[in-house]
C-alpha cells in the first residue's frame, strides 16, 4: 500500500500516465465535453424528410448513426477509418481540405470538435496550415446549400493556439472563424476545475482562461449570410 501511494503521488507530480498517453503532463480538465457537444449536434439534426448531411471528423461521434437512423443521406469524412457500416452513409478517409467532393451540396454540415484541430501538425495526421480552420469554414460555406445550416462546436475562451492540441476561439479569432455566417442559435458552457459544466453567457465564456488545459464550450447553429 505504501508503494502504491508513493507511485500515485509521483504520478500526480510528474504526470507519468498522461505522458504515456501522449497528453500534457498536467492532463486536460474537460470531462463531459463530448456528450454536451454531441447532444447539441443531434438535437439540431433535421427531423424533416431525407436531408443531405456532411459530418467532418465523424469516426468517434454518434452523429452519423443518429442521422442515418433519422433517414438522412450522410457523407462522413475523417483521417481515421469509420468503424461501422450503416445504410445511407458514404465515407471518405482523408483530409477535409484536400478532398474533392465534386459539385455536391449539403443541407447540413456538422463540424463537431474538429475545426480547432485542422492545420495543427502533430495530431490527426494534420499538415501545418496556420489558417487551416479558416480555410475549412470557407470550404464549408461553398459546400452548403443556400438555405442550409452548419452545426459547429469549438473551444472558446481567451484566444490561444495550444499546439498540437487545439485552438481556443476568443474575441480575436471567433469572429474570423464565423465570418460570412449568421448565428441562428448558440449555447455556451464553462467549467471550473473539479466542478461540472454549467451554462454561461457567451461574454463569460469568451473570457475563460484555462491555460490551454481547459476551455469553455461554444455551440452554434450557423447560416450563410443571405442564405
Amino acid at each position: 500500500m505504501i508503494e502504491l501511494g508513493f507511485f500515485k503521488m509521483l504520478d500526480r507530480r510528474l504526470g507519468i500516465r498522461n505522458r504515456i498517453r501522449g497528453l500534457p503532463a498536467a492532463g486536460f480538465d474537460l470531462e463531459g465535453e463530448k456528450p454536451l457537444d454531441w447532444g447539441w449536434v443531434v438535437a439540431h439534426l433535421p427531423r424533416s424528410p431525407r436531408q443531405h448531411i456532411l459530418d467532418v471528423g465523424c469516426c468517434q461521434s454518434p452523429v452519423i448513426p443518429a442521422a442515418s437512423a433519422l433517414g438522412h443521406e450522410v457523407v462522413g469524412i475523417d483521417t481515421d477509418r469509420l468503424p461501422y457500416e450503416v445504410p445511407g452513409v458514404a465515407f471518405h478517409q482523408g483530409d477535409f481540405l484536400e478532398l474533392d467532393l465534386g459539385e455536391v451540396s449539403f443541407d447540413v454540415v456538422v463540424l463537431c470538435s474538429v475545426v480547432e484541430h485542422i492545420g495543427l501538425p502533430g495530431r490527426y495526421r494534420q499538415k501545418n496550415i496556420p489558417d487551416g480552420d479558416l480555410q475549412a469554414m470557407e470550404k464549408t460555406a461553398r459546400l452548403l446549400k443556400p438555405d442550409g445550416i452548419v452545426i459547429l462546436t469549438v473551444p472558446v475562451g481567451v484566444d490561444m493556439v495550444f499546439t498540437p492540441w487545439h485552438r481556443i476561439y476568443g474575441p480575436g479569432r471567433l469572429p474570423r472563424l464565423i465570418e460570412g455566417f449568421s448565428i441562428e442559435s448558440e449555447r455556451c458552457f464553462v467549467k471550473q476545475p473539479g466542478n461540472p459544466w454549467r451554462l454561461a453567457q457567451r461574454a463569460e465564456a469568451m473570457t475563460f482562461d484555462g491555460n490551454g488545459l481547459s476551455y469553455a464550450l461554444g455551440q452554434f447553429v450557423l447560416k450563410t449570410r443571405g442564405g
